[in-house]
């Protein structure tokens, strides 16, 4: 018996991948794929000219703000947009090092963005080695292993290794990607890293963290953030987020001009604060109306269907506006308002983040 236990134990480590045992040859492996990302910076200061007494601007270079990111398909590099907005509105240069390139930079140009999904694609010279977005990202499980490396701090090509703490969560705002929750050590200049599984495989996007401040930190000019529980784009909303980038270049995501949240008669919203005289009602209750939304539409109005579909999610319900309609297209929606039934159409409008 003791021979047949012996036996199969070493079947199975001898089937185990050697990610199991040594992670840190899982990093090596995957570290020439993941760069960091330098964008450009620079300030407008005002001074009197002594000689014709008018007010000349100076532009200097102030120190580069830094991200991450990581290559696919050989000369594309993912990260955020928030990493590169900067850069898009105001002209200026984002760069690209790697780990082992002897201070060589690559100087990028904006392939596009999804500024709601918060993804962007940048191209640059020559072939890299490049990461595999995982499909199937969904399966990954609370509590499953993951790394990730970033420039946290500025402190380029930082490896941090933590768990999966819930695989779908959800920005309420912008429900238009899942979020794996992560309990891992992360910062600033962590934006744009890839988490990884221990195959090396693309989970996540790194996209923000919940800050965790301590309260002298702001009495300084920049305050570093800190934390140990941040949220990143699941990889199968990661891989639409760069499908619809490279057909689009700039992603406009479909909303109606409405913050809303789910309703009926388990929401937490109903059982916290229901809309008077609702019992029996459920859909998607409107919180606010965009200061630009539309006139017709109030706060506490219940969206009860959108073109004849019932929706109680708000997330399916945006989602479902995002795949199936455009810009511009007229919709009807059925609400309820004050005990009454309303029709009312309404035009579907791009997403914006001034909310």
């Amino acid at each position: 018996m003791r021979g047949i236990i012996v036996c199969l134990l070493g079947a199975f480590l001898l089937s185990q991948p050697a990610y199991a045992h040594n992670l840190a040859d899982v990093i090596e492996e995957v570290l020439p794929s993941v760069t960091y990302i330098e964008v450009e910076r620079n300030i407008i200061r005002k001074r009197v000219d002594a000689a014709t007494k008018t007010i000349v601007e100076i532009k200097e270079k102030a120190t580069p703000s830094a991200g991450t990111g990581f290559v696919i398909e050989g000369n594309l590099v993912v990260t955020n947009y928030h990493v590169i907005s900067r850069a898009i509105r105001d002209n200026e240069k984002i760069y690209v090092k790697f780990n082992m390139n002897n201070g060589v930079r690559y100087e990028a140009i904006v392939v596009g963005y999804d500024e709601i999904a918060d993804v962007a694609l940048l191209g640059i010279e020559g072939k890299h080695p490049s990461l595999k977005i995982a499909t199937g990202s969904e399966a990954m499980r609370m509590g499953d292993d993951i790394f990730t490396i970033s420039n946290y701090y500025s402190i380029r090509h930082s490896a941090t290794q933590g768990i999966v703490s819930s695989n779908d969560r959800v920005d309420t705002r912008y429900p238009y990607i899942r979020l794996l929750q992560l309990q891992i050590l992360q910062g600033s200049g962590s934006s744009g890293g890839p988490v990884l599984n221990n195959k090396g495989e693309v989970v996540a996007l790194n996209h923000k963290i919940l800050s965790m401040v301590p309260g002298d930190v702001f009495k300084t000019a920049s305050p570093s953030l800190m934390s140990m529980s941040a949220f990143t784009i699941r990889g199968d909303d990661l891989m639409r987020a760069i499908k619809r980038i490279k057909e689009d270049g700039v992603v406009k995501r479909m909303d109606l001009g409405l913050f809303v949240v789910s309703y009926g008669m388990n929401s937490e919203r109903y059982l916290e604060d229901p809309v008077p005289d609702s019992t029996g009602i459920a859909g998607v209750l409107i919180l606010a109306v965009d200061k630009d939304g539309p006139e017709q539409f109030r706060r506490n109005d219940i969206v009860v269907s959108v073109d004849g579909k019932r929706f109680t999610s708000a997330a399916r319900l945006l989602r479902w506006l995002d795949e199936n309609k455009e810009i511009g297209d007229t919709v009807k929606i059925q609400l309820y308002r004050d005990g009454a039934m309303l029709n009312i159409t309404t035009d579907v409008r791009a997403a914006s983040r001034n909310r």
